[in-house]
């Protein structure tokens, strides 16, 4: 393990290549505190600062930092395929083998260190802590990003609105709210994405993949986060709390609903007719009212209906141990039963 941040690798030339980059770091930025060895990876640096983006492509108005995102960018245009599998015909601009295997799910990357970091999330190790508060994280970047909030630096501005953030990356991905541009596309229905992260996740609805495993029982989920979600039924904590009543949830989200009830305000309106909503769910579920739209289907029969709970309760109907017994008739059903027939 790295003694100046913790760092783990299985091999030793690995550590020692990670130990030297702490070493001889002479050269500092004058607006962060990044160190690095070498002029010209500090004048790389500041580009994250001065947002310069002096490589343009000829073909389009894609810019960026680095040469090499350029030159991975130019083989979208020839079509140039560097990479070939060695055990089919396959070419590809990225590697087609991820030789990386996670031994806790079906995780693969090209990389060690991405898989060293994807560990962390079944282990859930968080080695960074911040020294100003009780943060904790997996990675480094993450700490370094949230540090940042204590001192209130923001550096990049929207120019369509009063957004403002440290990365400019952020920022470019913030402007497509506005653009409506929605760069990536799944190549196996027409979803689109403004974000390259929003659509790995979305593809995992198309594998059914489920990497994030309850060590509790036999939940399987797609984000970590759902996972964590998961987690608090097993441990009954309820983190997020209501300041104006004894209410707690599980998600902000549930908590930000419930709030409304205090208000008695209907954010959420029908396109359709004049029909109001304090949740967001409620809307929804009023649309299908105007849609005919009847999503949950019964796995036994062809029963299909508009709530959650109408299904729950006809699949009661599909079991053999009936739950209520009239005790004047002797007859059941699969219903709670009214005071008369």
């Amino acid at each position: 393990m790295c003694d100046h941040c913790g760092y783990e690798t299985t091999t030793l030339r690995e550590m020692r290549i990670h130990v030297g980059r702490h070493m001889n770091r002479r050269f500092v930025c004058d607006q962060c505190d990044y160190r690095v060895n070498s002029v010209s990876h500090l004048l790389r640096h500041k580009r994250v600062h001065t947002g310069e983006k002096p490589f343009l492509c000829d073909r389009c108005d894609y810019r960026t930092s680095w040469p090499r995102n350029l030159l991975r960018h130019n083989r979208r245009h020839t079509g140039q395929k560097m990479y070939s599998c060695n055990v089919c015909d396959y070419t590809a601009l990225q590697w087609h083998t991820k030789p990386f295997l996670c031994d806790h799910c079906g995780y693969k990357t090209n990389w060690a260190h991405h898989l060293e970091r994807h560990r962390m999330a079944h282990t859930g190790e968080r080695p960074f802590s911040c020294d100003q508060c009780d943060y904790r994280t997996s990675f480094l970047c993450s700490l370094k990003a949230h540090e940042r909030r204590h001192g209130g630096e923001k550096w990049y501005a929207c120019d369509q609105c009063d957004y403002t953030t440290r990365y400019s990356g952020v920022l470019r991905v913030h402007k497509r709210t506005h653009s409506g541009e929605k760069p990536f596309e799944c190549d196996q229905c027409d979803y689109r994405a403004k974000q390259r992260g929003h659509l790995k996740q979305h593809k995992m609805r198309h594998s059914g993949e489920r990497p994030f495993l309850c060590d509790r029982c036999d939940y399987a989920a797609s984000r970590a986060h759902h996972l964590a979600r998961h987690n608090r039924m097993h441990t009954g904590e309820n983190p997020f709390s209501c300041d104006q009543c004894d209410y707690k949830a599980v998600r902000p989200a549930t908590l930000d609903e419930h709030k409304m009830t205090h208000v008695d305000e209907k954010p959420f309106a029908c396109d359709q007719c004049d029909y109001r909503a304090s949740r967001r769910a409620y809307l929804q579920r009023h649309g299908r009212i105007h849609s005919a739209e009847k999503p949950f289907l019964c796995d036994q029969c062809d029963f299909n209906t508009d709530r959650v709970v109408t299904l729950k309760k006809h699949k009661m109907t599909h079991t053999v141990k009936r739950l209520y017994v009239c005790n004047r008739g002797g007859r059941v059903g699969a219903s709670r039963l009214k005071d008369t027939h």
